[in-house]
């Protein structure tokens, strides 16, 4: 369920594909495991913006942007 003004979130299961993705990013960016399990789910879910405080704020891997919600500059209404 979706609160007032904010989207809201599915679910993804971590498939052989999302592992094999991860792997590559691994390779090619020199992603930490875990990091490129996100990374990797979103870009074959064709998510464009993720959330994280674990990469650099604005960092774009793919055509995927990373937003740190804690940063000072941050407003989701950006997004």
């Amino acid at each position: 369920m979706a609160t007032a003004g904010l989207p809201s979130c599915g679910l993804t299961d971590v498939s052989l594909g999302v592992v094999r993705e991860a792997f590559r990013g691994v390779q090619r960016y020199h992603l930490l495991y875990w990091d490129a399990v996100i990374w990797a789910t979103a870009r074959l879910a064709q998510i464009p913006v993720v959330l994280s405080e674990d990469f650099a704020g604005g960092s774009e891997l793919d055509g995927l942007t990373f937003l740190n919600p804690f940063s000072e500059d941050f407003q989701l209404h950006n997004i």
